[in-house]
Order: structure tokens, then sequence, then C-alpha cells
């Protein structure tokens, strides 16, 4: 008689003998785990991830999160956000609005969460690595308990190797996850079954799993075909035609496995990652797409989904068998609505899931509308004009719909075929007063959004003629406008424009700003909360509006927020004229610095890259021109008057071509040419016969300064376009000083006497920086050390986010001790500022004994290696100084 082998299990069954190995196994890699914050586990499907993490995150609060095929980063930083506050309603935890809002930060949530917390983030090789990164740097820089957990396919980042090197975070791949030879031979019972597993498998958890609990199956190849049918096997209940099914669909409900015949017990063919959130496993889904599917299941399974109103899950389905016009009134109703809500991301991500030649006119239509407020797919004169075409031959509303698009593209190149464009559809509205234009569109376009279509046309209409040159056309365009307000007014879908006309009409009409600043300012942050696409261009107005009103602080502050917004929305198209007036703004602050010349012509050039753009070149070109000779540069003025001179022409030119004329002007006075009296008078007299006030007042105080008529001074006040920075708008805030406490576990921020909620994640990571630096960081050392591996282009935009959020939370403008200049970002100290740490260097300098009362800040930054560099050097400076007083 033959003994057993010394590692088999006497009297065990097959699949107690697993189990039995198989609970081990994950206690040996729970345990290699178990001491680090972050976790990164890579390995093809199948391994055992999923075991893992649920073991590793067992008995602890946990918060799993699965990334969704085709998810942007958007949509997976609002759904890491929305299951964290929902997890944890009592931490504070901001709830994005929608599913395209939230890139924010991730750390300031992550620091919110208490000791033991634990966060899976599964199938992580569906995001960008980049996306990734911030996800991971963001835990890490929260400095806490928090363990984060990521599942993926793919290999480590650059940034998770690195964790990995530093101690900080532990990587397991294929090879650790994969059963050895040992463990597969206590499965079978014998060491020759073990080799025998082992060599048929190579150790691929799932395989052994279900081959050990079969012996009979051990001569199989380990393909998904036969561990499927191994896997149904142990689950005689489950009608593999029905299964098939569901494996199209990336969302399953429970009552959906249980329509297949499987139950939520087994955890072979699904998974949970969330609470009504299942999926059948990756590794059965190959076989399982290669079964057709019986129509008579087909069939039941559409009633189902059609009778729970499991549209998202419908559209999966037919989709993936190619039924795409089955389920194109539902893919449409859902851009539809993400178009009018602003969301023009989520409208392309749908729509591209449906092939170009199967969609229908409207779903083109509303894609080519999401399209026009991104930077990377703006449609092209051709792809428009052909839209059109197509939609010709569809229905009016439509053709209206289309031919708004194509306006609004005419209409972003100043292009003058705007105007054909819209007459032929809003001819009957045109010239009407409000009440009736609104009763017209009704009877003509009986749907809402051919009506809001049709609104649009004629507010560009009353566009163009408002900024025409000759008397009367601002009236006769704004009356136009405000019946185009009225239509979309009626419609729901006003207060956006409403914004647009207070904008323009104190760039045209150049009335007081006021009024319009309180209005544009109050609907950008409106539509910022809301997270629509039009907030960065709202905003990006309000700070062009703030600028030409001499509010130069504020107009800083608003560029910053607007390309904030532009990162958080997609809309980036206003990012590229924005930094051309941060241009001019800097150099209000520091005439005569020959860099910011170069940089401002290579800022203006960028905008004849961009068609919808370029009507920016001229008007920037010629402001500044005229911010150089007022710096007592004429020269340099000049070559920007003829830069201005030969910008592209477009249907708005000549409304903002008062900068170029006025330059032109104030140039002919400088070298006293004979006739620049004349070009004054005769720019005065249109200004007065275009009924623009402001513009008038502006060439009546030129005439003063040069002499050409008599003032009530020589040394008259600039006028609003040229008034000197002011000191900002701080008020209160600049006469108390702030104080920061860094010796102790966290970091502390007092007022006027006031505690102030410290700044957290990346705030806190930069001001923790900078006091360890002294007060200054280049910006791409700051950049390296808050991203380490993202484009350098996109760390600069993203740290001057987290400066302006800094400022404020320290109750500062952009005037305050905290900026950036020069490339070089800075924490002054003075009167403004003061930080416990650097009194203690100023203290041992001064030969005083200067030992803190405790560590700096060893709990918030325990793990940052340049901080505890910074934390080393203060211990030994006091420690010196407590020598050096008792030598003395």
């Amino acid at each position: 008689m033959t003994s057993p082998a010394p590692d088999q299990a006497i009297g065990a069954s097959a699949a107690e003998r697993v189990d039995e190995v198989r609970l081990a196994h994950l206690a040996d890699l729970v345990n290699r785990c178990r001491a680090f914050a972050g976790v990164f586990v890579s390995a093809p499907a199948g391994y055992g991830k999923i075991d893992l993490a649920r073991a590793l995150t067992a008995g602890k609060p946990c918060t799993w999160v699965r990334v969704q095929h085709g998810a942007t980063p958007d949509e997976l930083f609002a759904a890491i956000a929305r299951a964290l506050a929902s997890a944890y309603p009592d931490t504070g935890i901001v709830v994005p609005n929608t599913v395209d809002s939230s890139a924010q930060p991730l750390a300031e949530a992550f620091f919110q969460l208490a000791d033991d917390v634990s966060i899976v983030l599964d199938s992580a090789h569906r995001c960008p690595s980049d996306t990734l990164d911030a996800v991971w740097g963001s835990a890490q820089a929260a400095q806490t308990s928090v363990r984060l957990v990521v599942l993926s396919q793919a290999g480590p980042t650059p940034t998770i190797l690195r964790s990995v090197a530093n101690g900080r975070a532990h990587h397991l791949d294929a090879a650790s996850l994969a059963y050895t030879e040992k463990q597969c031979g206590q499965m079978t019972g014998s060491s020759s079954g073990g080799a025998k597993l082992h060599a048929a498998t190579g150790g691929w958890p799932i395989a052994v799993h279900l081959q050990a609990r079969n012996p009979a199956s051990l001569a199989a190849p380990s393909s998904a075909a036969t561990l499927l049918q191994l896997a149904l096997d142990t689950e005689p209940s489950v009608q593999p035609r029905r299964l098939c099914l569901l494996a199209r669909i990336d969302r399953l409900t429970p009552e959906l496995i249980r329509w297949a015949g499987a139950t939520l017990a087994r955890g072979d063919l699904f998974f949970r990652s969330v609470d009504v959130h299942w999926t059948v496993r990756e590794w059965a889904a190959p076989a399982l797409l290669t079964l057709n599917p019986d129509d008579v299941h087909l069939a039941d399974l559409r009633a189902v989904l059609e009778a729970a109103g499991l549209d998202e899950q419908l559209v999966d389905l037919e989709l993936s068998l190619g039924n795409t016009e089955r389920v194109m009134a539902t893919i449409e109703a859902r851009v539809a609505t993400a178009v009018d809500n602003g969301h023009g991301h989520l409208a392309l991500r749908l729509v591209d899931r449906v092939p170009f030649a199967e969609r229908s006119i409207e779903l083109r239509v509303d894609a080519a509308k999401a399209a026009m407020a991104t930077a990377d797919r703006r449609p092209t004169d051709h792809e428009l004009l052909a839209l059109v075409a197509d939609a010709e031959a569809s229905s009016s509303g439509a053709l209206t719909r289309a031919k708004a698009v194509l306006a609004n593209h005419f209409r972003m190149n100043g292009d003058h075929r705007v105007v054909e464009v819209c007459l032929d559809v809003v001819n009957p509205i045109i010239g009407q007063d409000p009440q009736q234009a609104v009763a017209t569109a009704q009877e003509h376009w009986p749907h809402r959004r051919d009506r809001l279509a049709a609104a649009d046309l004629l507010r560009f209409v009353g566009q163009v003629t408002m900024c025409a040159p000759g008397a009367g056309n601002i009236a006769k365009g704004r009356a136009d406008v405000e019946a185009a307000l009225a239509i979309l007014g009626d419609a729901g879908s006003a207060k956006s424009q409403q914004a647009w006309l207070a904008y323009i009409e104190v760039l045209l009409h150049a009335r007081s700003p006021e009024s319009a600043l309180f209005f544009v300012r109050a609907t950008a942050m409106q539509l910022l909360r809301e997270h629509h696409s039009d907030a960065p261009l709202r905003l990006s107005e309000l700070a062009v509006l703030c600028y030409f009103a001499g509010r130069y602080d504020e107009s800083a502050s608003t560029i910053e927020l607007a390309n904030e917004a532009a990162s958080l929305t997609g809309n980036t198209q206003a990012t590229i004229p924005l930094d051309a007036l941060a241009l001019a703004l800097e150099t209000i602050r520091r005439p005569g610095e020959d860099g910011l010349v170069d940089d401002f012509e290579q800022s203006i050039a960028k905008l004849l890259d961009h068609g919808h753009l370029v009507t920016f070149h001229g008007v920037f070109a010629a402001e500044f021109g005229l911010l150089q000779l007022r710096s007592g540069r004429p020269d340099l003025a000049r070559r920007f008057c003829e830069i201005a001179k030969h910008s592209p022409k477009t249907v708005l030119s000549d409304s903002f071509a008062f900068g170029t004329w006025r330059l032109t002007s104030l140039l002919a006075a400088e070298d006293r040419q004979p006739d620049a009296k004349h070009m004054l008078q005769d720019l005065l007299a249109r200004a007065t016969e275009l009924d623009r006030p402001a513009m008038a007042e502006v060439i009546e105080a030129d005439m003063v300064r040069y002499g050409f008529v008599a003032g009530p001074d020589t040394s008259p006040t600039p006028p609003a376009t040229e008034r000197p920075a002011t000191e900002g708008n701080d008020g209160a805030a600049a006469a108390d000083s702030v104080t920061i406490t860094t010796f102790g576990p966290t970091l502390r921020v007092h007022r006027g006497g006031h505690e102030l909620a410290p700044p957290v994640g990346n705030q806190a990571r930069l001001l923790v920086l900078l006091i360890a630096s002294s007060g200054a960081v280049a910006l791409d050392v700051a950049v390296e050390y808050l991203w380490p591996d993202v484009d350098p282009a996109v760390g600069r935009n993203r740290l001057h986010g987290v400066l302006l959020r800094l400022r404020r939370s320290l109750g500062f403008g952009a005037d305050g001790p905290i900026a950036c200049r020069n490339d070089v970002v800075l924490l002054e100290a003075g009167p403004r500022i003061a930080c416990d740490a650097w009194d203690l260097e100023q203290a041992v300098a001064a030969g005083k004994s200067g030992a803190p009362p405790s560590a700096f800040l060893d709990q918030q930054f325990r793990y940052d290696d340049h901080i505890d560099e910074y934390r080393t050097y203060l211990e030994r400076l006091a420690a010196r100084a407590g020598t050096n007083q008792t030598a003395t």
C-alpha cells in the first residue's frame, strides 16, 4: 500500500484543500502589504487581485471604485469623490454635481478621512497613467493612515515605482500572486499531482482553483473556454446562453444575475465592486462572448431591461450586438440632455460609442455642438458645411440646429459668412420686439431645442450688427439680441447669454462697467458651481472687464480662476488669449522688462493658429503697444502697432480696432507729426458718432496730455484703460498679519488673532515646501515636487490653481506675499506673514536660544523626504544653539 505524500491533507475533500491553501496564500500576501499605505497590484485577469484586496481591507472601512471603460479623468475623480462622500458623510467631502465635473485635487478629501480607512481603485489600467498618478499622489500627499489599493492589469507608473523604491508602497505582480508547485501539491493532495497541476496552469490562480476541484480536468489546457466550462460545472443552474448576454453589459444588477440562473454566493463567475455593481469576471468574459446569443433569451433580456428602466445596460447590450438603431433614440436623448446642460465631454463620450456611419443626423449635430467647446476636437469648415448639407435632407429642425452650430463656428472665427448662414433662417423674427419674437418663434419652431437654435442665430445677427461700424447699429443690434434673449428665456436658457450682453455692451457701448461686472461675476460663479462648460468663457469676459476698468488685481485672480475652470470643464478655448492678458498685467507691474516683450509676442502668435481666436490678435497687440508707449518705449510701441495693423481682418475687426487707431494717433503725436492733432480729432468724432462715450473720454484726455487742447490740469487723471495698478481688494485683510505654526503635529494658521482652517492637500504641501526653502522655490522644482510625472506645462497650469486657492485660504489677494514671479514661487516674510520655523532660524542667527516646542509637522509630513531634511536641520540648529548657550 502506497503511503500518502507528506503534504497530502488526509480525509479532506478537494474543495476544502483548495480553500485552505487559498486562505493561507492570501494571508501571506496580506502580511507583506499590511505595513504600507499604498499597495499596487498588477497582474492579468484571474490572478486573485480582488480576493487580495478584500482580504487586505477586511474588517476596516473600505470604499471600492471600479474604473469604467472610456471614463475621462474628470469622471474618475468625480466617482472617487462621490464614493468617499457617500461612505463618510460626516467628513464634509465635496460631492460633484455632475459626472464630468471634478478634477479637483483629491489630497484634501483623503486628508479628511479617519485612520485605518481603505480605498480600492479597481481596473486602474482603464484610466490614463497621469490620472492614476494624480490619484496616487493625492493619497500619498495626505500623509494619513489611509490605505490606497490599486488593482491593474498594467504595470506600475514611474511615480508608483518611485514610491515603492522609497519604501512608501508595496508592489505585487503576477509572479507574487501565482501559486508555487508546492502549494499546487497541497491542493491536489500529492506532489506528483501538484507538479502536473502547476505545469498545466503555470500557477495561474483561477486555473489552479478550478482544476484542483476537478482532478479529471488536469489534462485539459488552461484556456478561457476550459476554465469557463469548469466554473459552469460547479453551478449547474446557470444558463450559459443567458450568461453570454450579461457578459456584454458593464454594470450588472443582482436581478440580472439571478435572471441568468446564477447565485450571488458564487465567486468564480462574478464579483462585486460596490454595493449594487456586479460584473462578469474579466477572465470569463472572452469565452462567453464567443457564444451566440439565443433570440428567445435576447428578447427576454430586452424586456427585463426596458421594464426596469436600465437604459445604460440596454445601450451596452445593443451596441455590443451591432444593433445601433434599436437604441439610437435612447442615445440621442442622453446626448441631447448632456449638451443642453453644458456637459460636452459626457456627450462626446456617448457619441464615440456609435460608429460614425451609424450616427443619426440628430446625434451628429449634437456632437458638433459639444465639440465646439473643446480645443482638440473643434470641427472644421468642411465638416460643418457637410453636416448642414446632410441636415437639409433630414428635417427643418435638424437644419436649424446644424446652421446654428455652423454660424457659431463662423462667428468665433470672425467669418463674414455668419450673417448669410443666419439670415435665411431667422428672417421672420429680425427686427421684432421681444414679445413678438417669442410668439413667432413658437409658431415656426414648435420644438424647444429648435427654438433655442433659432434664438442663437438671431443673437449672432444682433451681435454682428452691434459690432458693425455706423451710427445706430449698436441700438439696432441690441434690439435683436434682446429679442433672442427673450426666446431663450421662454425656453429656459437665457442666463449665460445675458451675461454675454452685459460684457459686449461694456466693450462696445462703453458705459460704466460696475453693473456689468457684478452681473457677469454672479453668472460666472453660478455656472462654475454647476460645472457648466460656459463658465470659463464668462470668467474670461470678467477678466477682460476688470482689466479695462483698471482693477488689475481682480483681473489677475479671475484669469487664474478661468484657467482652473477650463481644466475642470474641458472648455479650453479661452485660455490662450488669457495668457496674453496675463502678460499685459505683468507689463503693468514690471514696465520696461525686455523678457515680457518676447513672451507676449509668442503668446499672441498662438492666436493665429486658432481660427476662432484671430480677432483677439490685433486687440492685444494694440493694447501691448499702448503699454510700451506709456513706459516710454515708442520703438516697441511702433513694432506692436504694425503687428496690430497687419492682423487678419474679421467681421469684428472694425469694432475692436479702436486701440490700433488710438495707438497710431499717439505715435504720430510722439513723432510731432503735423497731422497728429487731426488724427485724434477724427478719432474723437468717430467715437462720438458711434455713441461710445468712454472712448471719447479717452481721446479727450490724450489730446489734453499732448497739448492739443487746454485742460483743467496738464497732467490729467489717466482714463480707465490706463489706471495704474491698485493696491488690491484685501481691505482689512492687508492689515492683519498671518502667523503659520509648524512646530506640532499639523499646520496651524492664525490671522489677526483668530485661527483659520489650515491649508490641506497640495496647498499645504506647497506652503510647507516654501517654508522649508526659505521662501523661494523655482517654478519647475515646485511642479516636480507636487506632480513628479506630469508634463511641465500641465504642471505649471495646475500650480497656478494651487497658488490661487492657497492665497484665498490665507486671505490674501494677488498682490499678497505669496506669488510667482520670474519663474520663482515666493513666500515673502514680512509684516503680513510670519512663521515660527523662520523665527527659530532668526533667533539662532542672533545668538539666542531657539529650542522648538515640538517637532516640525511630525504627523502631517511624516514621510516626506524633503520636509524631513528640513526637520532634521531645525533640530540640529536648535541643538547647536543650545550647545553655544551652555558654552557661553
